[in-house]
């Protein structure tokens, strides 16, 4: 081997390595390989629009006053001693606490009423109440009133009599239950009248006789003796018939009573055998 002149072995070498680096840069630059592909860009996105504004809210609504709207009765007349119903009603639900109503009666002695107040529960749009209802000795007018942030409402309240109703008994001191004997010569009949079984506040008690005539007696008295027939035409025409007490008529007697204000019961009958006792023809 040919010793090179003024360099040394590590330097040749090192010359060689720089010279291989170099063709093989230059190789891989010169040699082909696949192109690269464009970049592509992506365009931003648009930004969305702004939302529009909120709404102003819709002002709250004003609050409903309740006020005082009715005051009704279960029945405007009653019989003394019932009790009766009453509502009071607003026109809205109460407000909390409670709506408190004022309350008065004409006539606490014959329609009593709870108290001075009475208190609708708050949300509620109405209450009731009971009347306490005493009896009377005639009929009498009691106005309740309801009262409620200046408004007042009014109902009125009739209580009446009892409802009259007739009831009586017939007895011969001769012949018994049901039956009469004629007396006088045929102008009166032996038998009472007892209508003491009677309800109501009786004024006046109302008999009618009937066999072959009629005759009317208006009495002031729950009882009635000394019975005037008007004489035998009252039996003449009748047919007569037979029992083993004797001879005898068919005969009613009707009752019908009156209250003190004018109200009448229905009418009573009752069938009674009428012994002729031998007189006016029999």
């Amino acid at each position: 081997m040919t010793r090179l002149r003024g360099r040394s072995c590590r330097q040749v070498v090192a010359a060689a390595g720089v010279v291989i680096v170099a063709l093989l840069v230059g190789a891989c630059s010169s040699s082909s390989s696949t192109p690269t592909a464009p970049t592509t860009t992506t365009p931003a996105p648009t930004p969305a629009p702004a939302p529009d504004p909120a709404p102003d809210p819709a002002p709250a609504p004003a609050p409903v006053v309740a006020e005082l709207s009715a005051l009704s009765l279960s029945s405007g007349s009653v019989v003394g001693q019932s009790q009766p119903t009453a509502t009071i009603t607003l026109t809205a639900a109460a407000p909390s606490g409670g709506a408190v109503i004022r309350l008065e009666t004409t006539n606490s002695d014959v329609a009593k009423i709870p108290g001075s107040t009475i208190t609708i529960a708050a949300g509620a749009t109405s209450t009731t109440f009971r009347v306490d209802t005493a009896t009377v000795p005639t009929r009498t007018t009691v106005t309740l009133t309801a009262t409620y942030a200046g408004i007042a409402k009014t109902a009125d309240l009739i209580v009446t009599l009892p409802t009259p109703r007739a009831s009586f008994t017939v007895t011969s001191p001769t012949k018994g239950t049901d039956a009469c004997l004629l007396i006088d010569q045929g102008d009166q009949l032996d038998c009472r009248l007892d209508a003491r079984a009677s309800l109501g506040v009786l004024t006046r008690w109302s008999w009618l006789f009937t066999a072959a005539d009629r005759q009317i007696a208006n009495r002031t008295e729950a009882t009635y003796g000394e019975i005037d027939t008007g004489g035998c035409p009252f039996v003449e025409d009748a047919p007569a018939k037979t029992d083993d007490q004797g001879r005898y008529v068919d005969m009613t007697i009707q009752l019908e009573v009156q209250d003190r204000d004018g109200s009448q019961s229905p009418t009573v009958t009752r069938s009674v055998k009428l012994y002729t006792n031998d007189y006016c023809g029999f």
